[in-house]
């Protein structure tokens, strides 16, 4: 395998979900956001719930549910290369971000 010569980079980020408490949801309905802090609340769960791949055109790229999972997708990328329209060599390139939390409820 020969190296690219130009690279697409994927942002690799941890993902987890976010059941918000009694508490918080009161403060939503009435339109206070932002000032429940989920982290520092005992009452608030955060579940992980794998990976997620960003491409650096903006669209997911995949995910993955485990590491197993995590591994496969990364080393199954790391060997892809294709040509572009010019004939230049193109891979994958990754690098690790800050996690995503999404609302569970």
């Amino acid at each position: 395998m020969r190296k690219s010569d130009v690279f697409f980079t994927v942002t690799v980020q941890p993902v987890f979900y976010v059941t918000s408490c009694p508490e918080k949801l009161a403060q939503e309905s009435r339109g206070a956001f932002g000032c429940h802090l989920f982290a520092s609340c005992p009452n608030c769960q955060v579940a992980a719930a794998g990976w997620e791949f960003w491409g650096e055109n903006g669209h997911r790229q995949g995910s993955a549910r485990d590491r197993e999972h995590l591994t496969y997708w990364l080393k199954r990328k790391a060997r892809e290369q294709w040509k572009t329209q010019d004939g230049r060599l193109m891979g994958y390139r990754f690098r690790v971000d800050g996690p995503n939390y999404y609302r569970a409820n």
